[in-house]
């Protein structure tokens, strides 16, 4: 049941009817061309952005991977009142980092559902190509399909790269709230 729900819900993502976009016509292939380029061209942004936040990344500091639990606590209990705010301020900062690491992740996850349908509307295309009996065309449209599937594994790969620097982010939030909370216990 959720998962005929999963399925209807993913092929009303796109406008174009699977009817319209599989039968062998200068108009379904228009269509789908149209949306495998969009999705690709997503993929590319998004890896772009990725690539930046992972170059910033590696220019950050972050206190979790530079101290220990205990290092942590010690600094917390003889923080001034200047360097509690700092330690506040990079918890907030790796708190919103995590979050937006993980809205991307999520609109991947959405984008490879869209390219494995996209890849779905390209077989059924191959398919009504060959029954034309239009053997380029057959013969391109499985191509695509095979392309919008790679790009859903490389949709999935760029989900996972997200994935882990979020929780990098949130592994620096947690281990400074630990930390200020045991500095806390012991005052």
């Amino acid at each position: 049941m959720v998962k005929c729900a999963l399925i209807a819900l993913s092929l009303m993502v796109f406008s174009i009817p699977l009817t319209a976009a599989s039968q062998c016509n200068p108009h379904g292939w228009k269509t789908l061309q149209d949306n495998q380029i969009e999705l690709e061209g997503y993929y590319n942004t998004r890896a772009t952005q990725y690539n930046t936040l992972l170059a910033i990344h590696k220019q950050r500091r972050l206190l979790s991977q530079q101290f220990t639990l205990d290092e942590l606590v010690q600094l917390w209990n003889h923080a001034d009142r200047v360097h509690y705010r700092e330690f506040e301020q990079q918890i907030r900062s790796a708190r919103q980092y995590a979050n937006a690491v993980s809205s991307l992740k999520d609109q991947l996850i959405e984008k490879k559902t869209q390219a494995l349908s996209i890849g779905s509307q390209w077989y059924s295309m191959a398919n009504a190509c060959k029954q034309a009996k239009r053997t380029a065309n057959f013969n391109s449209a499985l191509w695509y399909s095979a392309s919008s599937n790679d790009l859903a594994n490389d949709f999935s790969h760029l989900e996972q790269k997200f994935t882990q620097l979020g929780k990098i982010y949130e592994k620096e939030a947690r281990q400074l709230e630990t930390a200020q909370l045991y500095a806390e216990q012991a005052k």
